[in-house]
């Protein structure tokens, strides 16, 4: 059970999460919005950049947002992220500048998804829960975007 103290930025619930710098082959700290309408997890082109990762052979797609249908964004596998001090392991995430955003790191649900999660507020504090083996992350050679866990989140029509 990971246990994560909960911060308030602008009204965002945010938390502390680290991210693989390939330019320092270590872990580096960033302060991340938990994000649950956020179908990926989104990281600002300026960090990824700094953290040694080439943008360069990126895939492109797209996503909606309030008022904004099929919005391009690119996307690439970072090598892995660290929430509570549990490695994940590669991880899909969309990349873009987001200078207008004062947290440069927004955690969506192809990462939330994969815990069972108890927001306690009184105490300020995020119960999560892996519902995976902790002992099998996938490397970024071997990680797929569309089906390995941390990859692609497809929502289904609720027709």
């Amino acid at each position: 059970m990971i246990e994560l103290g909960m911060n308030f930025f602008l009204g965002n619930l945010c938390v502390d999460i680290e991210l693989w710098s390939k330019a320092e082959n270590q872990f580096k700290g960033a302060i991340a919005i938990f994000d649950t309408g956020a179908n990926i997890t989104h990281i600002d082109t300026n960090i990824l950049e700094n953290l040694g990762y080439n943008l360069d052979n990126a895939d492109e797609s797209h996503v909606s947002t309030i008022g904004n249908r099929n919005m391009p964004v690119n996307n690439i596998t970072v090598d892995n992220i660290k929430i509570g001090g549990l490695e994940l392991g590669a991880a899909l995430v969309n990349f873009s500048e987001i200078s207008d955003v004062s947290v440069s790191v927004i955690v969506g649900m192809n990462i939330i998804r994969e815990f069972n999660i108890k927001l306690d507020f009184k105490s300020e504090i995020i119960y999560m829960k892996p519902n995976f083996d902790i002992n099998e992350s996938i490397p970024a050679d071997r990680f797929n975007k569309s089906s390995s866990r941390f990859g692609m989140w497809v929502m289904n029509n609720l027709d």
